[in-house]
């Protein structure tokens, strides 16, 4: 019931059960389905705080083609149990603010406040800045705040250059 994220996925692992005869951990499988296939419905989980981030996720009669299994039939338990490692390190959560990262620098250069676009304001460039050394460096994130960030120079590529022997992230100019 407790699907993170599945309002923005484009896809779902599932593992499903396809050798009913098997032992426990065998008989398997893992899936990956579509989420914008007929069948998938998604409904929002709103918590106690009022947010929005956990879903109920149901299938009615949806079908995953046969070149969306990942790894061997019946062994799907055992790349499930690898991803669950994988989820326990940490890493997700990296990849999770780097991808709200890089919406809220495209919600800033979208939007405009008394008729210049947020990107190009000086205090929200710089709060980009600090977001996007934060980000660059998830150990910073757990452990420390840093409120006195230089911020000069441009986006390369549609994100922030990173100078890591200075320390300085590069944001200076927005390219629209």
């Amino acid at each position: 019931v407790w699907t993170s994220g599945a309002h923005r996925a484009d896809f779902i692992m599932l593992l499903v059960r396809t050798d009913s005869e098997a032992p426990k951990h065998r008989g398997i499988s893992f899936l990956l389905a579509d989420m914008h296939d007929p069948g998938v419905t998604v409904r929002p989980i709103i918590n106690m705080a009022g947010v929005h981030s956990f879903n109920m996720v149901n299938f009615d009669n949806v079908r995953v083609p046969r070149k969306n299994l990942v790894g061997e039939k019946n062994r799907g338990w055992y790349v499930g149990a690898t991803l669950l490692d994988f989820e326990r390190s940490g890493i997700t959560y990296s990849a999770g603010c780097r991808r709200t990262l890089e919406e809220l620098v495209d919600f800033a250069r979208e939007t405009k406040h008394d008729g210049r676009a947020l990107a190009d304001e000086p205090l929200f460039r710089r709060r980009l800045a600090d977001l996007a050394i934060l980000d660059a460096d998830p150990f910073t994130v757990a452990t420390e705040s840093l409120p006195d960030v230089s911020v000069t120079g441009t986006w390369v590529d549609g994100r922030p250059a990173w100078t890591g022997e200075t320390g300085v992230i590069d944001v200076g100019r927005v390219q629209a």
